[in-house]
């Protein structure tokens, strides 16, 4: 009995450990584990694009002393030989080898560790393949675009025992997981009972870069390639490779690729799923409209330059995506209404919306937020720390002066100021904030999470985002679209949620 209370207690101090490591509350920090690893960890990358190459950068920053960059996969050869060179040259990775195709990436390498940051239909298929050669995964969210690749991927880690860490790095964020534990449901209530939530993502991503960059016909993959990796060949699978985020194939639709960060906070600050949504979506520019215009808005970077070849290579891609007649139409304007019955709470709302044609000169903290409102103040969080204010009710501020007088004050108060539209007229108002910041990149707490459960020998429950909970919501997502297809409220079922 004995010693299992102390293997016990040496269990909950290591995941506790872990996750205050990742929320940046002891560090630096080292882990006192018997099975340490002592040779470096060898590291794979799968997708070598925008997030590849955030992920990439997370890494450099958290530590490059003991793992190794072995090899990086990605069907573009300008994108792998970046990733080479600067894994060599700035992580001193050493040589570094380079893929088309991730499985005779598998065939030729035996890995202690790979990150998957490709489009959305491929996030389970490589994440799947890597755990079962052997490797730990970091797979960005979403888990999957379908139902059933979230459930293989699930079901995957579950088989081999794998570590499985999905890029909802909210998670990690230390003023997150504060607000969540103390501001939300601390014994000081201070938002108190009846908790609704207004969310909002406001951005012009429309035509996703639809032509600036690689994607001319002698930079991007060959047919062969398109077709291996279940594109279309010729200048239309060039089109659809490029955006795919336009594509419910390959992608969870503009609206999912928002909304997969911010539904997972509501989820795990009201620490349920939904009991309902209703939505409406609507489609304001076309895929093919956003595509002529970004293509003219490239034909006049290079009108004054010796651009031929140039205008040459647009007119074929934009061809392809005249012959697509996909047009890609699924909603580019979205606002939805989920309906939460969180314990120990009566039922509340949470308001989201998603606008893809927004213009860049609406202040941050209006395009990109979350607030948290109850009947005795309000909670506004962001990804970054500045962003992150509290505004206490009228009859709560007494209440909260006293709370800051304490020695550990939960809150405290702030210099800063803010617009808020109350009551249709804008009045200037002090906040408040949270006692921890957020100092580092949005992504690499959540990196250091990971790789520090590794080196530890940890546990899937070390870690700071769970499958299962990507999966809730994944559903959450595909059931917004369902309410905006059949026009009505959806409720949601146990067995929607069921592995």
């Amino acid at each position: 009995m004995g010693s299992h209370s102390k293997k016990a207690g040496a269990t909950i101090r290591r995941r506790s450990a872990l996750k205050l490591a990742a929320a940046g509350a002891v560090w630096p920090f080292t882990l006192k584990s018997k099975e340490k690893a002592k040779a470096p960890l060898k590291v794979a990358f799968i997708g070598c694009g925008v997030q590849g190459n955030g992920l990439l950068d997370s890494l450099r920053l958290v530590s490059s002393d003991d793992f190794v960059i072995v090899a990086v996969c990605d069907p573009l050869p300008y994108r792998r030989a970046y990733f080479a060179k600067y894994t060599e040259r700035v992580l001193g990775s050493g040589s570094c080898a380079q893929y088309v195709l991730a499985e005779q990436l598998f065939s030729e390498h035996s890995l202690d560790v790979v990150f998957v940051a490709t489009p959305d239909y491929s996030h389970h298929q490589y994440a799947i393949m890597a755990m079962e050669h052997g490797a730990h995964v970091y797979c960005e969210c979403p888990i999957s675009n379908t139902i059933e690749g979230g459930r293989e991927i699930i079901r995957a880690q579950r088989r081999t025992g794998k570590l499985l860490q999905i890029g909802n790095q909210r998670r990690s964020n230390p003023c997150y997981r504060y607000a969540r534990d103390r501001i939300m449901h601390g014994p000081e209530k201070l938002l108190g009972d009846g908790i609704n939530s207004n969310s909002a993502w406001l951005t012009d991503s429309r035509s996703s870069g639809a032509i600036f960059g690689w994607n001319f016909t002698q930079l991007a993959p060959s047919d062969d390639t398109l077709t291996k990796l279940g594109y279309p060949a010729g200048p239309e699978g060039v089109c659809v490779f490029k955006n795919w985020r336009r594509f419910r194939k390959y992608g969870l639709g503009l609206f999912g690729e928002q909304a997969t960060h911010q539904v997972d906070v509501l989820n795990w600050f009201y620490r349920t799923a939904p009991q309902c949504v209703s939505a409406v979506g609507l489609l304001q520019k076309s895929f093919l409209e956003s595509y002529q215009e970004a293509v003219e808005s490239a034909r006049q970077i290079v009108k004054s330059r010796k651009g031929r070849w140039l205008n040459d290579e647009l007119q074929v891609l934009l061809d392809g995506a005249i012959d697509l007649k996909l047009q890609a139409d699924d909603p580019d304007t979205v606002s939805c209404q989920f309906v939460y019955e969180p314990e120990e709470s009566v039922p509340v709302v949470a308001n989201y919306q998603m606008r893809s044609n927004a213009h860049d000169r609406i202040p941050y903290r209006q395009r990109l937020y979350q607030e948290f409102i109850g009947q005795k103040g309000t909670l506004h969080m962001s990804q970054f720390t500045y962003h992150i204010a509290l505004f206490p009710d009228w009859t709560s501020e007494e209440e909260w002066i006293e709370l800051e007088r304490k020695n550990n004050p939960v809150i405290r108060r702030s210099d800063k100021k803010y617009e808020r539209d109350l009551l249709r007229f804008i009045e200037i108002q002090k906040s408040w904030e949270l006692p921890v910041v957020m100092n580092e990149q949005p992504h690499v707490l959540h990196v250091r999470n990971f790789l520090e459960t590794v080196r530890a020998n940890g546990e899937q429950s070390d870690l700071n985002s769970s499958p299962e909970e990507a999966f809730e919501t994944l559903v959450t997502i595909l059931k917004v679209y369902d309410a905006i297809e059949l026009r009505r409220t959806v409720d949601f079922e146990k067995k929607d949620f069921e592995i």
